[in-house]
C-alpha cells in the first residue's frame, strides 16, 4: 500500500450573495453560487463538526468559511418555481426532522407518506446551500439532484441516485455514489472511493489511493500518487502523469496512458479494444502481454510480433506488468 490518508421570482423574494475564502493547502478564493432561497439557519458548532443533510429531490451545495457556524439556505420550488416560506409552512407540507447539537446537524427532508403519484406535479422540491466551518466532515445524500462539494478538511460522504457529483480541495478521505451520473473529483489529500452506475468517473490531483468503478462510462484518471484500482463495463479508461501502482479493466473498450513512477503493479485488461502505455524507462519488468499484435519499445527490448503473448523478464525483472486483450492490439513503450 503506498498511501492510506483514508450543486418568474416570487413577491417575496430573497436574494442572498454567498462569498467565502479558502487557505485550505491551495490558498485559492472561492466563490458560493447567486441565488434566491426560501428561508435560512443557523446553527453554532463545536471543534469537531458534523453536517449530515438528506433530501428527497433537490441538490446540495456545501461551501466553506472561516466561522465556526453553519449557515443553511433552504431552497424550495414547486412545479419548478421558487416558495417563500418558514420553517413552519414547509413542516405542514414535508416532513423535516433536524438534530442539532455542538459538534452535530443532521437535517432530513421527505415527502409525506400519504404523497402517491397522483398529485406528485404538486410536490415540494427542496434543495440546500449551505455554508461550514472548513474542518468539518460531510454526508450528502440526494435522490434526484446533483451534489456539490468543495474546500474542507475532513471525511466526507456524498450519494445521488440520480444527480452529478463534485468533489475538490478536499484534505480527507472522499466517497461520491451516484446511480445516473457523472462523478468529478480533483485536489483531494486522502483516500477516494468513486462509483456510478451509468455515468462517467473522473479525478484530477489526487494523493492517495484511488477506487473508480462505473458500469457504463468512461473513467479518467490523471495526476494520482497512490494505488489506483479502474473498472468499467462499457467504456475508455485513460490515465496520465501516475505515481504508483495501476489496475484497470473494461469489457469493451480501449486503456491508454502514460505513467510516470510505476511501483509493484501494472494490470491492465479489456475484452474489446486496444492498450497503450507509456513507463518509464530502465525499469526491471516482468511482463505479461496478450493480443491480436503487440509492439514493444523498451530499453534493450523493441519488438514487434503478431504472436498473441510475450512472457519476458526485462532487466532483471521485478515489477509485474500485465496486459491483456482480447480482440485487440498491445502497445508498450517507455520515456
Amino acid at each position: 500500500m503506498l498511501f492510506n490518508f483514508r450543486n418568474l421570482k416570487p413577491v417575496y423574494m430573497k436574494k442572498i450573495l454567498l462569498i467565502s475564502l479558502i487557505g485550505l493547502l491551495f490558498a485559492s478564493p472561492m466563490m458560493a453560487q447567486e441565488r434566491d432561497f426560501s428561508f435560512q439557519e443557523k446553527y453554532e458548532m463545536g471543534d469537531t463538526p458534523e453536517l449530515k443533510i438528506k433530501t428527497n429531490d433537490g441538490f446540495i451545495d456545501v461551501y466553506p468559511t472561516n466561522s465556526n457556524t453553519i449557515e443553511v439556505f433552504y431552497i424550495v420550488k414547486k412545479r419548478g418555481r421558487l416558495v417563500d416560506m418558514t420553517r413552519s409552512e414547509l413542516e405542514e407540507e414535508m416532513d423535516v426532522d433536524v438534530i442539532y447539537d455542538k459538534n452535530q446537524l443532521e437535517i432530513s427532508i421527505r415527502n409525506f407518506k400519504t404523497s402517491n403519484w397522483i398529485n406528485w406535479r404538486d410536490r415540494y422540491d427542496v434543495s440546500f446551500e449551505v455554508m461550514v466551518p472548513k474542518e468539518i466532515s460531510c454526508s450528502l445524500k440526494s435522490s434526484d439532484g446533483n451534489v456539490y462539494l468543495k474546500g474542507l478538511s475532513g471525511a466526507q460522504y456524498c450519494k445521488t441516485s440520480d444527480g452529478d457529483i463534485d468533489v475538490s480541495f478536499v484534505k480527507g478521505d472522499v466517497k461520491a455514489t451516484t446511480s445516473d451520473g457523472d462523478v468529478f473529483v480533483k485536489d483531494i489529500i486522502g483516500y477516494a472511493e468513486l462509483k456510478t452506475s451509468d455515468g462517467d468517473v473522473k479525478a484530477r490531483n489526487i494523493l492517495g489511493d484511488l477506487s473508480m468503478a462505473t458500469s457504463d462510462g468512461n473513467i479518467d484518471a490523471f495526476d494520482v500518487k497512490g494505488e489506483v484500482d479502474a473498472h468499467t463495463s462499457d467504456g475508455n479508461i485513460s490515465f496520465d502523469a501516475l505515481k504508483g501502482s495501476l489496475r484497470a479493466e473494461t469489457s469493451d473498450g480501449h486503456i491508454e496512458g502514460s505513467i510516470a513512477e510505476l511501483f509493484e503493479l501494472l494490470d491492465l485488461k479489456t475484452t474489446d479494444g486496444d492498450i497503450d502505455v507509456v513507463i518509464p524507462e530502465g525499469l526491471g519488468l516482468d511482463l505479461r502481454l496478450r493480443g491480436e499484435r503487440i509492439y514493444t519499445d523498451l530499453e534493450n527490448f523493441h519488438r514487434t510480433t503478431k504472436d498473441r503473448s510475450i512472457q519476458k523478464s526485462i532487466n532483471g525483472g521485478g515489477i509485474e506488468v500485465s496486459l491483456r486483450t482480447t480482440d485487440g492490439k498491445i502497445s508498450l513503450s517507455s520515456k
